[in-house]
């Protein structure tokens, strides 16, 4: 069994550490950045105990996720390397800078936001108990606060074709806008994942100079059904900025959909505004955890909703298989927005989920 990401790619996560890609489960070895990790990086034990075990045809431990696609006949992100590394010699990269972020989605968790993480901690001081909010913040290294440690790294990632920065939410501090300026190589296509809310000129300066740039806005659901899901999202703000975002020369931008069992009935309204307002791509994506979210949870009728989507609109076939088979309930995923409702002072209603059909 072979994996093309870990050959050609390499995450700088928002905990401090490496992993071979976004979707790693953390195991507890993984290793810390430092300044030369992106060149010493394949020398280590880490990385070469998961080469090991793929060549022995053994899932390695935090390849669950690929794992458990592959298990239900869903094309997986290790199958699609086989793709995306067809050419020889194509690397990258993906960087994040902390968990620093202004929103707190339905799915996310303190590893990536650190509202989450204050809210989850105000959650447990008012006595409220969920298996969900007893999670904290790994954060293990903020190497990003250094800026000659930026300023190194990023030139040991001047010879990538490709680099991407996620969250955290990347467009709320310097730090990505530090690391595009030391990169001096503007011939890397540049690609940001961003939940649309925030837009600063300095981020339109610092990006203009590279030849491509592709811009990845995570939006789950069509106005307020996002403003719900990713609070405290405003649909109008992120409208105002993908109108700046436009401004940008060269520039592909999608949007990204996390499926789950919360939102699995939602996504006509969403389709047809993506198709109307004519971006380059729409990927879905399931939601893998927690294990409540996932969209297989959803009752036949909502799963339902999806499969007629699906049939229209080929973005959503992909996931289709992970989407319909056998759940345990969305009861669960009730229970937890009740709680968060009881805190946010919000209303779930907004969602239309029904335990039973």
């Amino acid at each position: 069994m072979q994996c093309k990401w870990l050959d050609n790619h390499i995450s700088l996560e928002s905990t401090g550490q490496i992993r071979p890609c976004c979707a790693w489960r953390n195991t507890g070895k993984e290793i810390t950045i430092t300044k030369d990790a992106p060149t010493y990086y394949k020398s280590t034990d880490f990385y070469k105990d998961i080469s090991g075990k793929l060549r022995q045809d053994r899932w390695p431990a935090g390849c669950t996720d690929c794992e458990l696609e592959e298990k239900h006949g869903q094309v997986s992100m290790r199958q699609e390397g086989e793709e995306i590394y067809a050419k020889q010699g194509y690397t990258d990269a993906e960087v994040k800078f902390g968990n620093l972020c202004n929103l707190k989605c339905a799915m996310c968790s303190p590893y990536n936001s650190s509202l989450i993480d204050k809210e989850y901690s105000a959650m447990r001081k008012q006595g409220l108990k969920h298996e969900l909010i007893k999670r904290t913040s790994p954060m293990i290294n903020t190497w990003y606060e250094d800026q000659e440690m930026i300023e190194h790294i990023a030139k040991q990632m001047n010879e990538r074709k490709q680099i991407r920065f996620a969250g955290g939410e990347p467009t709320i501090n310097n730090y990505l806008i530090n690391f595009l300026n030391a990169l001096t190589n503007k011939r890397i296509a540049i690609q940001i994942t961003t939940n649309g809310n925030n837009w600063p000129t300095k981020l339109y300066d610092a990006l203009e100079p590279f030849d491509k740039k592709k811009i990845i806005i995570s939006i789950d659901g069509y106005g307020e059904h996002n403003e719900y899901i990713r609070y405290p999202s405003r649909w109008k703000k992120i409208q105002e900025n993908i109108s700046k975002m436009k401004r940008l020369t060269n520039l592909d931008l999608g949007i990204a959909t996390t499926v789950a069992s919360y939102n699995v009935h939602l996504m006509h309204e969403l389709a047809e505004w993506v198709r109307q307002e004519k971006f380059y791509e729409h990927i879905f994506s399931p939601v893998w955890g927690p294990s409540i979210f996932q969209p297989c949870n959803a009752t036949d009728e909502q799963k339902e909703s999806f499969k007629k989507l699906a049939d229209k609109y080929i973005p959503a076939r992909k996931i289709l298989p992970t989407v319909m088979r056998d759940g345990k309930g969305i009861e669960k995923t009730i229970e937890y927005f009740k709680l968060l409702d009881s805190h946010r002072k919000t209303d779930m209603e907004i969602l239309k989920l029904v335990a039973k059909t």
